[in-house]
């Protein structure tokens, strides 16, 4: 059986958190009062996910990989979203070091590191796009 209620006021709009929602986010529960009792709080089987990231990854390629040592750096990720010229993606890497990232091999040309921020910025160029479901990754060399 399908039962569907539908009633939200004009003033009862609502909006996805800023920050995203994942596919695999566990704190959306369902619960209920009933007059039978209240059900436990459950988790959704299925969550759409929106304004966030899939099949994240960040890979050192050394052998071996030696804390402090520059190495050659493997990022990816697929957006959930679109991502349109001009938007940026931050990696906040607390701990690493280096001046700005040279060698970028990929697609994206305009990948930045700031020091101060221990950031890794990937910059969206103008005339081009990142659609949703897209696997993005590039390397760089430290």
């Amino acid at each position: 059986e399908y039962f569907s209620v539908r009633v939200l006021a004009s003033d009862q709009i609502v909006f996805p958190p800023v920050t995203g929602v994942k596919s695999d986010e566990e704190n959306l529960l369902i619960r209920m009062k009933a007059t039978g009792g209240p059900s436990l709080a459950q988790r959704f089987d299925v969550i759409e996910p929106v304004g966030s990231f899939l099949d994240t990854a960040l890979r050192f390629i050394a052998d071996p990989v030696i804390a402090g040592n520059p190495v050659t750096t493997r990022v990816a990720f697929t957006p959930t979203m679109a991502i349109a010229p001009g938007e940026t993606v931050r990696w906040v890497l607390p701990g690493f070091f280096g001046g700005e990232v040279f060698n970028v091999a990929g697609y994206y040309p305009t990948v930045s590191w700031d020091p101060a921020l221990h950031a890794l910025t990937l910059g969206v160029p103008t005339g081009s796009a990142i659609e949703a479901g897209t696997l993005v990754s590039f390397t760089f060399d430290g």
